[in-house]
């Protein structure tokens, strides 16, 4: 059972995770993109060159998304593995923001044919509470201005609940501050 994080930047995904670290860590393998071995270096090359590069014209994207199912390596479906930084529907979601949603059907596409984890799990806050963080927080993702916030974020959350979420056999909804509810979640993820 593999499971990611979805949701706008700022709507705090990674304050839930951690802050529910050790419950996170006690029912899954935490697997984070920090580190390639060099099998997975030679693993992304592979993707990138041969799969995921011809068929997109963001080269930046497509060496991320390479990078990122690196680490999917050796991770059977059978496992419980929770993807903390290494999500790919987050990367997906991050470029349709920076390129104002450019190609997107092509983008969705990658996703469903060799990203996809059993659940995902979106994180929302309403746009107006998220916007709010993200213009405060010191390592903003994007320099958009307010309105442009406004009006890509609108979009975003569009398109996670129309585009995103229907790909994934198991999707979830959390605020970030329901602990509880993301417990739950995880344990239901176990079981499927």
């Amino acid at each position: 059972m593999w499971v990611e994080m979805v949701g706008l930047p700022g709507a705090g995904k990674t304050t839930l995770i951690n802050n529910n670290l050790d419950h996170v860590s006690k029912h899954f393998e935490i697997t984070e993109s920090k580190h390639a071995s060099i099998l997975q270096k030679i693993y992304a090359k592979t993707l990138y060159y041969l799969f995921i590069a011809p068929k997109l014209d963001d080269k930046k994207l497509a060496k991320k998304l390479s990078y990122r199912l690196a680490f999917r390596l050796f991770k059977p479906r059978s496992a419980t593995v929770f993807f903390f930084d290494s999500g790919v529907a987050q990367l997906i979601l991050e470029n349709l923001l920076e390129t104002n949603f450019k190609d997107k059907q092509a983008k969705l596409e990658l996703l469903q044919k060799f990203g996809l984890s059993d659940t995902v799990i979106i994180v929302s806050d309403g746009i107006s509470a998220v916007i709010k963080r993200e213009l405060t927080r010191t390592d903003r993702r994007f320099q958009f201005d307010e309105a442009q916030l406004q009006k890509l974020y609108k979009n975003a959350e569009e398109s996670i609940e129309n585009d995103f979420r229907p790909l994934f056999k198991h999707a979830h909804i959390v605020k970030p501050d329901d602990y509880k509810g993301f417990k739950d979640i995880l344990t239901n993820a176990q079981s499927h």
